[in-house]
């Protein structure tokens, strides 16, 4: 139920987001968030002391959202903190179902190749964005609640035909590790992923 009312909530803020639009020019305070789908490919390793090294790789497809804050100096250029996640569906070593959670929680920022006109008039730009930052592989629905850590960037592209809404395609690389110790001695797991995702993003300003 919990799941249910913060997806509900979300779909809320991104729906009233134009409402919100603030003073409707790019220069200023930023907020978006948006959804849309992804294709997913990972690669993981398990490494153990007393045990041969494990390796898999996939391809998924499932849901991705979009959220970013920040602000605009200019017309042309946005700089913000933006976090962007790839829902995964998955099957564990059990043959269980589950689905995990691929963040990046990064710095970025956009450049727009044409000018906002005025409150009253819109120029339709396309745009270029990029960032760096934390990434998070994490279970969110299965037995597991592991959660593991690195690194990650984003390059991607999109289109402003309206005041308050952007299409944006993205490249998003992460990599992520964890490591312990259990009956097979010491472990090490290292998870890359490289996912492509198109969406639709509701901006307020």
């Amino acid at each position: 139920m919990l799941r249910i009312s913060l997806f509900v909530a979300f779909i809320m803020g991104l729906l009233s987001t134009t409402a919100l639009g603030f003073d409707n020019q790019r220069k200023g305070f930023i907020f978006g968030a948006g959804l849309g789908i992804h294709g997913n490919s990972y690669e993981s390793i398990l490494r153990a002391d007393n045990s041969p090294s494990v390796q898999k790789s996939k391809t998924e497809i499932g849901l991705f959202s979009d959220m970013k804050i920040g602000v605009a100096p200019t017309d042309r250029l946005e700089f913000y903190y933006t976090v962007k996640t790839s829902w995964i569906p998955i099957t564990n070593d059990v043959n269980e179902r589950v689905r995990v959670a691929n963040q990046l929680g990064a710095i970025g920022f956009s450049y727009f190749l044409s000018d906002e006109l005025d409150v009253y008039e819109w120029d339709r730009s396309f745009f270029v964005s990029c960032g760096i930052g934390s990434a998070a592989w994490s279970m969110v629905r299965g037995n597991g609640n592991d959660t593991q850590f690195g690194y990650g960037y984003f390059i991607g592209v999109g289109y402003e035909p309206t005041r308050h809404m952007r299409i944006e395609l993205n490249l998003v690389s992460t990599a992520t590790s964890d490591s312990g110790m259990d009956s097979n001695g010491n472990w090490n797991s290292d998870i890359d992923t490289k996912f492509v995702t198109l969406g639709i993003t509701s901006m307020a300003f």
